[in-house]
């Protein structure tokens, strides 16, 4: 049987086929309140599901004025480059850091979607060819928000994104960075 899309395990039984995927039916969850959503009503909104009531309440009519600006404004992309340094941390703790960058990512990516990115992904380029691992992300970002102020400051609202953060400042070549912080190298993404 087809993996579910959200755990990965065998959808073998009392499954559901939504946003183009396969999840156990109690996997498929608003990506806000984390509820069921079953047979209820939602939106499909950058790639995941919201109950539509979270949905309004997020991003729609019921939404902030400055929420409402950013889903309909223009997009840009932001690319950040993060040296890592292997002074800081040897081959095991990459891999732990590989490891706890994978859990915190989509709950960063939650938050991060809630005040207005569209989309936050990220690859570990960590190849024995290369002096040392770096980090990418990159953003997809409203025109109407700085991200230069808010992405900081969003960093700090959330105890999980403020663990992230930490994780990635613990791990970051500060001195290959010319003592900037980690995200201080962003700039926009080629296309």
């Amino acid at each position: 049987a087809a993996p579910c899309a959200e755990c990965g395990e065998a959808a073998l039984s009392d499954r559901l086929y939504a946003l183009g995927k396969l999840f156990h039916r109690k996997c498929f969850v608003c990506a806000h309140c984390r509820a069921e959503i079953g047979s209820r009503r939602f939106v499909e909104h950058d790639g995941v599901a919201y109950l539509e009531g979270c949905y309004h309440k997020l991003f729609g009519s019921t939404a902030p004025p400055e929420m409402q600006a950013a889903v309909k404004a223009e997009i840009q992309r932001w690319a950040i480059m993060v040296p890592l340094s292997l002074q800081k941390m040897g081959r095991s703790d990459l891999t732990r850091f590989k490891q706890q960058h994978a859990e915190l990512l989509p709950q960063v990516q939650r938050v991060l979607r809630e005040h207005g990115v569209r989309a936050l992904e990220s690859f570990l380029f960590d190849s024995k060819a290369v002096s040392r691992p770096c980090l990418f992300l990159t953003l997809s970002w409203p025109e109407t928000l700085s991200l230069e102020n808010t992405l900081p400051e969003l960093l700090q609202s959330d105890r999980t994104c403020n663990e992230w953060n930490q994780l990635i400042a613990g791990a970051h070549d500060s001195a290959a960075s010319k003592g900037q912080s980690w995200w201080a190298s962003m700039s926009p993404a080629q296309n």
